[in-house]
């Protein structure tokens, strides 16, 4: 297992998130943490995971909480550089259609400092 690392930065337009590791029963509550610190109402988040390589349902469960959360306050969450593995997951559990996901970071950063993401 590698660790988990999570990094929020707050930039003028959004939050950004970088995950970089395995997100899994023994850490998705460090992912929790981390966003929930890291959220700002009303901004995006936007959720680096070029180095994220494995999402379980608890980790699954953080990004589904966090964009209701995200939404209620009227922001968003946008997912950014989806790995296969993580993207697998996504997949057979049939939340793409839910989540705002962008095939690159820039890509995702355009669409939230454009307010090109729904809320």
């Amino acid at each position: 297992m590698t660790t988990l690392v999570v990094t929020c930065e707050h930039l003028a337009a959004l939050t950004l998130v970088s995950v970089s590791g395995e997100v899994d029963v023994t850490n998705s509550d460090q992912l929790r943490s981390a966003v929930e610190e890291g959220r700002r109402p009303g901004m995006p988040l936007v959720f680096d995971l070029s180095a994220m390589t494995f999402l379980d349902s608890t980790g699954l469960s953080v990004l589904l909480d966090t964009h209701t959360a995200a939404q209620r306050e009227g922001g968003a969450l946008l997912l950014a550089d989806v790995q296969p593995m993580p993207w697998r997951i996504l997949q057979i559990t049939d939340v793409l259609s839910r989540l705002q996901i962008y095939p690159t970071l820039e890509h995702a950063l355009n669409a939230a400092i454009n307010g090109e993401q729904t809320a």
